[in-house]
């Protein structure tokens, strides 16, 4: 009977030690909140899950990124401004949308302001960008842990439209949705479009009952969707190299290890790479899916006019104050 009773204080000894560990554990795991407006099944959503995915595997489980899809976190700019003031921990998204908190940011959503992505790539691995947007990010409350500047979406960007975009003139009155960034909605004004903000999760309805009547998106968006169910006419137009900025709170990020934090941006990294491979692999598959499915015409037209056009805008918004003057020179010979 001694020996029973023994037996049980001995095991109840181990269950308790093995559930006072665990709960230890618990405990130092830190888990963090990311959020984004894309759905999980986009290249944005497969790329968080995956930093999630590289997060907790090289941590060991001690480090947790819970993914928030779909705005579930708030719309766009609530997100960004979370993460800024610490209610949200990540989130992942465009650059321009920076452009109201930081001038030289503008310059990332003006048409055609960049020959092509390795002369953008160079710019974003100067000290001029380094003085001009990392820093003054980080005193607004965020840094950035994508630090390869590799989160690509694209592979370009195209125009999406009711009627045939052949022509910078087919172009000239036509209500084109655009997002909360008003360097674009002065860019496509001088182009001879009339911008209206709408928000993304709102794009689709707004085509489909004609309150728009085109889109710009990256080509890797434009089947998941669904745009060219209601619109039919694709025109490459190319308007930028777009990147995204994998964001995390400063505070968050200073309160981790000096080992943490280098596994926050080597995942970030790494992450980034996946995702901008989601992006080039779905590019020809949706265009043959687009043009069986959806019935959609694909246009290639001369960019060269929608490029003068564009550098008449830049050096108007330069000369009011607008754009950062003298900045393109400095890119133009990167």
């Amino acid at each position: 009977m001694k020996k029973k009773s023994l037996c049980i204080l001995v095991l109840a000894f181990i269950f308790g030690i093995t559930i006072l560990f665990q709960n230890q554990a618990f405990a130092q795991r830190k888990v963090f909140k990311l959020g984004h407006p894309m759905t999980q099944q986009s290249a944005e959503g497969m790329g968080v899950d995956k930093f999630a995915e590289l997060v907790k595997e090289k941590s060991k489980g001690t480090m947790e990124v819970q993914t928030f899809h779909s705005g579930q976190l708030g719309k766009v700019m609530e997100m960004v401004e979370g993460v800024m003031m610490g209610t949200i921990d990540f989130t992942m998204e465009d650059i321009t949308l920076y452009d109201k908190f930081i001038p030289t940011t503008r310059v990332m959503g003006m048409p055609f302001y960049f020959k092509d992505r390795p002369q953008m790539h160079r710019f974003l691995a100067s000290d001029i960008w380094k003085n001009e947007f990392v820093k003054p990010v980080e005193k607004l409350g965020t840094t950035v842990v994508g630090t390869k500047w590799n989160w690509n979406r694209g592979p370009y960007r195209v125009l999406i439209s009711r009627k045939p975009i052949f022509a910078l003139e087919d172009l000239k009155g036509v209500k084109l949705r655009i997002w909360e960034v008003e360097t674009q909605r002065r860019g496509w004004t001088a182009l001879g479009a009339v911008p209206i903000v709408i928000t993304w999760g709102e794009a689709y309805l707004s085509l489909k009952q004609g309150i728009a009547d085109a889109i710009t998106c990256p080509i890797g968006l434009l089947y998941p969707a669904k745009f060219t169910e209601v619109l039919k006419y694709v025109t490459s137009i190319v308007e930028f190299p777009q990147t995204m900025v994998l964001g995390m709170n400063l505070k968050k990020f200073n309160s981790l290890t000096p080992a943490e934090q280098k596994i926050i941006i080597d995942s970030g990294n790494e992450a980034g790479e996946f995702f901008t491979q989601q992006y080039i692999r779905r590019a020809d598959e949706d265009i043959a899916k687009m043009m069986c499915e959806h019935k959609a015409f694909f246009i290639q037209t001369c960019l060269d006019p929608w490029r003068e056009r564009a550098q008449v805008a830049r050096k108007e918004l330069e000369d009011s104050g607008y754009l950062p003057k003298g900045l393109w020179e400095k890119i133009n010979v990167m």
